[in-house]
């Protein structure tokens, strides 16, 4: 979603009923969910053994979550910064994941413009790699030796609907970013993915 200075987004109802579901459906139940933005959170120091962001670091203040990171964590903790790799969207492995970037191109116009320089307080974001930033944080000198980039592919299968789902949870094809127009999107969008999975299955996205 495209945020203003100080505006503040709060995630769907819905998404948060999702994630709560899936960890029960996992067998993980010991989880106290807490809903708003990260910069604003009052955790104790030394409270966790592990922080980790989902594909969300370079949306918030990075700066400071990795220093209040930092207090929140106990010796011999980790902070992981779970990112994706987004060469993939600029050059596709494969036809299909190509389709949502032509909608813009071929005429449907989003309602609002993704924000891609500014973290979710209106900041400017600082030009550093995550490691660069935890670094600057002080994790390096507090003795997480490891301060490193790592790789792990993953490979998995898309059903048409998961992929069009996982759009509207991002910021640059949400159903707010194209407004009025989604329902057309959506609908052109589904026919082109049909074409390339008649059964309703996608191929392998890494």
């Amino acid at each position: 979603m495209c945020l203003k200075d100080n505006e503040v987004a709060a995630p769907p109802a819905e998404m948060v009923a999702m994630a709560r579901q899936n960890a029960l459906d996992r067998g993980i139940g010991r989880i106290r969910w807490l809903v708003g933005r990260a910069e604003n959170a009052d955790i104790p120091e030394e409270h966790f053994g592990r922080v980790a962001t989902g594909r969300a670091f370079h949306r918030l203040n990075r700066p400071l979550i990795a220093q209040q990171s930092l207090r929140w964590s106990r010796s011999g903790g980790h902070f992981v910064d779970l990112g994706a790799d987004p060469s993939g969207l600029s050059k596709p492995p494969e036809p299909w994941v190509a389709a949502p970037p032509r909608y813009t191109s071929a005429g449907c116009r989003p309602r609002k413009s993704a924000t891609t320089s500014a973290c979710s307080s209106g900041l400017e974001q600082p030009r550093a790699t995550p490691q660069t930033v935890l670094a600057d944080a002080g994790f390096a000198d507090a003795g997480f030796a490891d301060v490193a980039k790592h790789e792990f592919p993953i490979h998995r299968v898309w059903e048409i609907d998961q992929f069009i789902g996982y759009l509207c949870s991002t910021s640059y094809s949400s159903r707010e970013f194209w407004g009025d127009a989604w329902d057309g999107v959506e609908s052109d969008l589904r026919a082109t993915l049909t074409t390339f999975a008649p059964a309703g299955h996608g191929h392998r996205l890494p």
